[in-house]
């Protein structure tokens, strides 16, 4: 038989005696219950495989909306919303004679520039607290600039320069001209700078997350084998101080848990890391199977819709749609098979769901 390849089986049902079996896992009131449902129907959904990166032009937008409505509430308890645009001068990060992005990047990372420059406002009394979140975005010329809230009401323009200049390099020496320090800043140009508007606020910031640039983003960042954050957040940011305010390693503090927190694992094993460029190139190449089946409660008469995983298929949506032919496409990701017909076809595509089993 001509299958489409199957990756991996997991939870995989039999058909026949085993279809009539009602699943353990059925809830009503947290109790398990499995004599007053009756099946009503079942259906097959296939869905394409996303591969969990923020540099993926399809999965950035999943993952940016999904992390925007969590920073909506957060920005909620704020005093005042205020956000400041930090940029590196490409000249003091030089190899080989021409500017290097790699090493700005690695250098503000590993100096924990952007949260020392919070702690540097915050005891100067600008701060109303020691909460922030700042996403990354690449510039033209590959370099990064950082995006950053802050709780407070106004900070003037000659503190955010001062505190940011002083992470100049130890190697750059005293500045020259009319050069920045460390880089250029500014007040952020949204009409929800300075405001309560928290909504606006994370709509506007987070659109440097989910709008890919048409341009692309850099190739050292792309043929990176490790991770490359793309926002980041004061320590206990997201899940409520857990220490004491007035600690003097407080403020400052990354949460390293911040893109863990919203980034899957690669859906992959490899025996050595992929790129990112790799990653995103994987993405929709395979296709998850979810068997959906529509219940009835006969005491109630509620009806419930579950989801059970079934298989991965090792080929694109838009092979597996050419196979089966008749389905539904609520959106470009997504296949439902009710199609008698359809339904044999996609059978004949995983051996585990198609063949004929006894119930064990």
């Amino acid at each position: 038989m001509d299958a489409l390849s199957v990756v991996s089986v997991a939870g995989a049902g039999a058909s026949g005696a085993a279809a009539a079996r009602p699943s353990p896992y059925l809830e009503d009131s947290s109790n398990t219950v499995t004599d007053t449902f009756e099946r009503l129907s079942e259906t097959l959904k296939v869905k394409a495989c996303g591969c969990r990166s923020r540099f993926c032009p399809r999965c950035c937008m999943t993952l940016g909306y999904k992390l925007r409505d969590r920073l909506v509430e957060i920005l909620r308890t704020f005093n005042t919303i205020y956000m400041i645009t930090l940029t590196v001068d490409p000249w003091l990060f030089v190899q080989e004679n021409s500017p290097c992005p790699e090493l700005g990047y690695f250098y503000v990372r590993d100096k924990r520039c952007v949260a020392r420059f919070v702690k540097t406002l915050l005891g100067w009394g600008f701060l109303q607290s020691d909460r922030y979140f700042y996403v990354v975005e690449w510039q033209k010329n590959g370099f990064p600039h950082y995006h950053l809230v802050v709780d407070a009401k106004f900070v003037p323009f000659e503190a955010i320069c001062k505190a940011w200049n002083a992470f100049r390099p130890p190697w750059a020496g005293p500045v020259a001209g009319d050069r920045p320090g460390m880089g250029s800043v500014q007040f952020t140009k949204s009409k929800c700078n300075r405001t309560r508007d928290a909504l606006g606020c994370a709509k506007y910031i987070i659109k440097y997350l989910t709008k890919h640039p048409e341009r692309g983003y850099p190739d050292w960042v792309m043929d990176a084998d490790y991770r490359i954050r793309r926002f980041s957040s004061s320590r206990g940011f997201w899940g409520g101080h857990q220490g004491p305010r007035d600690s003097e390693d407080w403020a400052g503090t990354e949460d390293v848990t911040a893109v863990e927190m919203e980034e899957g694992e690669s859906i992959i094993e490899t025996e050595k890391p992929m790129t990112i460029r790799e990653r995103v190139a994987f993405c929709g190449k395979v296709s998850n199977v979810f068997k959906v089946i529509e219940l009835v409660n006969v005491v109630t008469g509620e009806v419930k819709e579950r989801e059970e995983f079934a298989c991965v298929i090792g080929h694109p949506l838009a092979e597996i749609a050419e196979r089966i032919k008749t389905f539904q496409a609520p959106n470009p990701y997504v296949l439902v098979v009710t199609d008698d017909l359809a339904r044999l076809h996609l059978g004949e595509l995983m051996p585990r769901l198609g063949g004929s089993h006894e119930a064990e």
